[in-house]
């Protein structure tokens, strides 16, 4: 079958304008070349002492049982001995966790979407000791411990 010179023309047309379009697709979409400047990291640095302490910590999930404010159904009472030993425990996660608030603080960059964070979980977990600091109020479920006098 013998194409037209019209339909050739208009097909050579139709082709050369579909390579101009996908060519300035592909220019348009090119990510530019970005060089993000890495910040120099404080010597010592809080978060080097907060992942040390994060990974002191002994029965993570136990603590959070313990010292929870809606314990769930069925969930074991801890006696006022039980969590202090608990926090007793962790006498080592604490000192590192309060050597950490006398430096500066600054997290490592990400430089990646995918970037996972595994360390934040170990963080979570002090918001227990820190929060339970104080003097023993007793009643009302909210057992306070003295954490200062245990680090």
């Amino acid at each position: 079958m013998k194409l037209s010179k019209k339909t050739s023309v208009v097909g050579g047309g139709v082709l050369v304008l579909a390579l101009i379009a996908f060519g300035y697709g592909r220019a348009v979409n090119t990510l530019p070349e970005l060089k993000i400047p890495s910040p120099k990291m404080p010597r010592p640095n809080a978060f080097d002492d907060f992942v040390k302490a994060g990974k002191a910590v002994k029965d993570f999930e136990e603590i959070g049982e313990a010292f929870s404010m809606r314990p769930a159904d069925g969930a074991k009472i801890y006696s006022r001995s039980e969590k202090e030993a608990l926090v007793s425990q962790n006498r080592e996660a604490v000192r590192l966790l309060r050597k950490g608030f006398a430096h500066p603080y600054l997290n490592p960059p990400a430089r990646s979407f995918t970037t996972l964070f595994p360390y934040y979980t170990q963080f979570r977990g002090f918001g227990t000791p820190t929060e339970s600091e104080g003097t023993d109020r007793g009643g009302a479920g909210g057992l306070r411990l003295r954490y200062r006098e245990l680090a």
